[in-house]
């Protein structure tokens, strides 16, 4: 039978956009969430919105995607169906479909985190966060979250 988990295989690694760097540090400073997390969440929002951005690099934070709990895997293996980027069983041992379909993941997490720097960062200043700083920008972040979730979901 064919491999049908390559997120779970070990070996898959994805890299975010090196244009969100900060992003990601200042949510996991403020959070204490892991990479993957953050790409998930996101990716969550991103998704939500419908739209994909993608990057001038590729060179951000990392995360192997075995790292991915089953259900966050499953959430990416759904969205790569429902995107036809993933469309029979064959495709799961396809490396040009598996970085496709790691493209389209890092694109909407890139619209995630474009929103979350223009919606949520704007206010803040990156370099210099206090712990008072990162846990109001932490709540403007759930604030944010809260409000959009009152929206259609994707």
């Amino acid at each position: 039978m064919a491999e049908i988990d390559f997120l779970n295989n070990g070996t898959q690694v994805i890299v975010t956009a090196s244009e969100y760097k900060d992003v990601y540090n200042v949510l996991r400073d403020a959070s204490g969430l892991h990479t993957q997390d953050i790409f998930m969440i996101l990716l969550y929002i991103g998704t939500h919105t419908g739209h994909k951005m993608s990057a001038n690099s590729y060179d951000g934070k990392q995360f192997r995607t075995s790292y991915l709990t089953k259900k966050q895997a499953g959430v990416l293996y759904g969205l790569a169906f429902r995107d036809g980027v993933i469309k029979n069983t064959e495709d799961f041992q396809d490396p040009r479909v598996i970085n496709a379909a790691k493209t389209l993941f890092n694109e909407y997490a890139n619209q995630g985190a474009s929103l979350i720097q223009n919606k949520v960062l704007n206010d803040f200043d990156l370099n210099s966060m206090n712990k008072s700083q990162q846990t109001e920008m932490f709540i403007s972040l759930v604030e944010y979250l809260l409000s959009e979730s009152k929206a259609a979901p994707f």
